[in-house]
């Protein structure tokens, strides 16, 4: 028997459950901005998935709840091939909800080619995102009074379609302060390429808008995300990661502390290897301790990104590739490691699990207390007062800042081109790292004061 249960949960606190009305309708405490969790049971089997929003932990349940008895892993969100779904035709025409459907259908069915490895395979997480937009627009849809997929073919009535499609996502989806723009796009980038497969185009193009172009909305209508300038970037100064390593012994004193195992030194240590090694969230979520090569050829640790299929359905991003943390910090990080190993008393398994040794997927939450506590605290670096520079941190991943703070200090400071960086981080796009490297003004104080912390 497989059940999704769906869990509210305030940093620190305990999770709470999340009750439904006799509509069906989650009762949500007011004014609750954090994460939505599901707990996963089967055959004696627990499992925690954690999302950004509502619907999206909604749309995971109903997936899994749709599929019991089916044979399915709750985390690949494919659907069962039967029975096969009762289609609603609109006067014979194909029903924007079955269209939908069928997309997301096909859509799911490409977690297989991402477990081999082949072209064109999607992850589990991304098919959940993908599977959210659709049934965001499906609901839009819905809402607005639109039922056929041959009502986008007139171009007023598809145009109305998509713009109330746009109101929709304003009025009913939270996100992150600032990020509007960027949930929206997303979103509108999966609409669009389901549309696409139907001979529709979405927006008209900003470069090539000849007469005749298809396209039911401008390109500036569509919601798209401004690429930063270097004066953008938010990374963590030497200041920022000071009061940080402060604010963890603060932590101790707040009321929540008492119910979680992480203590402080465990927010140090997590801290430590996100700065220093510049690696994703969930590469830091999936590391063990079979993965850190103590002492390689030049005495300095290394940290192996490996597949884990088979352990725990997650695989790295760009591929396998061992991590360098910074040199002048790596001797410190593994010192820092060994005595975290030994007060664990382990020798394999996570080296950052949840009280249960599962993968934790709170990272962010500790982080942001961290945040939040370093923002009021007070002290000095180097004869200097460090309050935390960068409240508008945390209106962004505030775990993916790390990796954009590891990027500049490599960059600005240890003086290693875009390409080397790149290397380093091990990312795909170039691009995409150039857009990682934040401003420095004066690189070899930073240098100084960045050795002298942590």
């Amino acid at each position: 028997m497989r059940t999704a249960t769906l869990y509210t949960r305030n940093t620190g606190e305990s999770y709470q459950k999340v009750e439904f009305s006799k509509q069906g309708k989650p009762i949500v405490p007011n004014g609750y901005k954090s994460a939505f969790y599901l707990r996963i049971s089967e055959d004696g089997t627990r499992k925690w998935l954690s999302f950004n929003g509502l619907d999206e932990a909604l749309a995971q349940r109903q997936r899994i709840l749709d599929n019991i008895g089916s044979g399915l892993r709750p985390s690949t969100g494919v659907p069962p091939a039967e029975p096969t779904p009762i289609r609603t035709s609109i006067g014979g025409k194909l029903s924007i909800a079955d269209a939908v459907n069928d997309y997301r259908d096909e859509q799911g069915k490409r977690i297989k080619g991402w477990r081999d490895g082949s072209l064109g395979g999607l992850s589990a997480g991304t098919i959940t995102v993908i599977t959210n937009a659709m049934e965001n627009f499906k609901s839009a849809c819905s809402e607005f009074g639109a039922l056929s997929m041959d009502e986008f073919k007139n171009h007023d009535r598809g145009r109305a379609i998509l713009l109330s499609f746009l109101e929709w996502l304003d009025k009913n989806t939270e996100r992150r302060k600032g990020k509007a723009a960027y949930t929206d796009g997303k979103k509108c980038s999966y609409v669009s390429q389901f549309l696409a497969k139907h001979g529709i185009k979405m927006a008209k193009d900003k470069k090539v808008n000849w007469a005749g172009d298809p396209g039911l909305l401008e390109w500036h209508e569509v919601p798209r995300t401004k690429k930063p300038k270097v004066d953008d970037v938010v990374f963590y100064t030497p200041a920022d990661l000071a009061a940080m390593w402060k604010a963890a012994a603060a932590i101790a004193d707040q009321p929540q502390y008492e119910r979680s195992h992480y203590k402080v030194e465990d927010y140090r240590d997590l801290l430590a290897v996100l700065v220093l090694t510049g690696m994703r969230d969930e590469e830091i979520q999936h590391l063990e301790w079979s993965d850190v090569i103590w002492a390689n050829g030049d005495g300095l640790p290394k940290f192996k990104v490996r597949d884990k299929i088979a352990k725990y359905d997650w695989k790295p991003k760009n591929g396998e590739r061992t991590v360098q943390p910074v040199e002048s910090k790596a001797v410190a990080l593994r010192n820092r490691l060994q005595a975290r190993q030994k007060r664990m008393g382990a020798t394999q398994g996570l080296i950052f699990p949840t009280s249960a040794g599962t993968v934790d997927q709170n990272f962010a939450d500790r982080i942001r207390m961290m945040q939040t506590l370093a923002v009021a605290g007070k002290g000095q670096l180097r004869g200097k007062p460090y309050n935390f520079s960068r409240p508008e941190a945390n209106g962004q991943n505030i775990v993916h800042n790390f990796r954009r703070t590891f990027a500049t200090i490599l960059n600005s400071c240890y003086s290693l081109s875009a390409p080397t960086v790149q290397t380093r981080i091990g990312d795909a796009d170039l691009e995409t790292v150039q857009r990682y490297l934040g401003k420095v003004d004066d690189p070899g104080t930073m240098r100084k004061e960045f050795e002298a912390t942590l």
